[in-house]
């Protein structure tokens, strides 16, 4: 039974980075609602998945749902795995794109030197 459990969340893994890549393909192609689809069914497999909140984000920004951005940012920040600065760098990168479309230019240059501090 441990196998098989051990299996189930292999596939559950594997299932949840495919939808993160076609969500990544449908953003790619302009095809932002589909996108979204696909980052959201990638988190009913794994609701930890940072990766996928950080694209759910991005395409939020494109779609101009900033709080929408802004909560899976928040969420992309919970999922962190560990305490990887250049991940939680990457993050704050995003986020100051987001604040950038938003024009909050003084609060993004805020989130791009917190990522500048943390890559030193």
């Amino acid at each position: 039974e441990h196998k098989s459990k051990k299996v189930a969340l292999h596939q559950n893994i594997a299932l949840d980075a495919t939808f993160n890549t076609l969500g990544l393909i449908f953003r790619q192609a302009g095809r932002n609602d589909e996108a979204v689809k696909c980052f959201l069914e990638g988190l009913e497999e794994n609701p930890n998945n940072f990766d996928i909140f950080l694209n759910l984000g991005a395409v939020y920004v494109d779609k101009g749902q900033f709080d929408l951005a802004k909560a899976a940012y928040d969420k992309a920040e919970e999922a962190l795995p560990g305490t990887s600065a250049d991940l939680k760098a990457f993050l704050y990168v995003n986020t100051g794109w987001m604040l950038e479309n938003m024009n909050q230019k003084l609060e993004a240059m805020r989130f791009y030197h917190l990522a500048i501090t943390l890559q030193s």
